[in-house]
């Protein structure tokens, strides 16, 4: 099975570096143009469905790429961003100086692989991983299609890489409407094949 994961589209908060968590804040013009960039870029990978996050920066963007690549849509709130707890809506400057700069560089790590690292009141890195590599799972089990597209979050996105990443390879930024190809062998389990679009 292959997987084609990406991130949404920019929105005002991106533009603004605020964080945005589970609050539902909509595409920007940008953020639109780069989800056609997108699909523009996938149209010769060949997908069957599309599922998505239900926040609305994620949907959108699932949407113009299905939209372009006509296969069906899904929901699944699964794949939502990360909740951040207290620290939603605060600008990025304003969490370090809340957290430490210490604490935030640990919570930025990708590498890192400590399970309970969180923002305040927010959820853990180990509850975001399980629900994320849980959707995967769910559809390897249903064995209904074979190309499937993800749309999702940055930080939701990089704590289910990670655990497929290969020690000592680069892990590059996740940018807006980037793109990985994630490979699933009954043999060989998940094969990370890389990122396709970075930004």
């Amino acid at each position: 099975m292959d997987f084609y994961l990406f991130r949404h589209g920019q929105t005002d908060w991106n533009f603004e570096k605020k964080c945005q968590g589970s609050t539902d804040i909509p595409l920007n013009d940008t953020g639109r143009n780069q989800a056609v960039g997108l699909a523009d870029f996938m149209e010769n990978i060949p997908l069957e469905i599309i599922f998505t996050s239900h926040l609305k920066r994620a949907h959108e963007t699932a949407q113009i790429v299905s939209s372009a690549k006509k296969v069906p849509l899904e929901i699944n709130k699964d794949l939502r961003e990360t909740f951040f707890g207290e620290m939603e809506g605060l600008f990025l400057d304003d969490i370090v100086k809340h957290v430490g700069e210490e604490y935030w560089n640990q919570f930025r790590d990708v590498l890192n692989k400590d399970r309970g690292l969180c923002l305040p009141g927010g959820e853990t890195r180990g509850e975001v991983t399980d629900r994320m590599s849980a959707v995967l799972e769910t559809l390897i089990d249903q064995n209904q299609y074979q190309s499937i597209g993800i749309s999702t979050h940055g930080s939701a996105l990089v704590n289910l890489l990670k655990i497929y990443w290969e020690e000592g390879r680069v892990f590059p930024k996740v940018g807006n409407c980037s793109l990985f190809h994630l490979k699933y062998e009954k043999e060989k389990g998940f094969i990370p094949v890389g990122f396709l679009k970075e930004d």
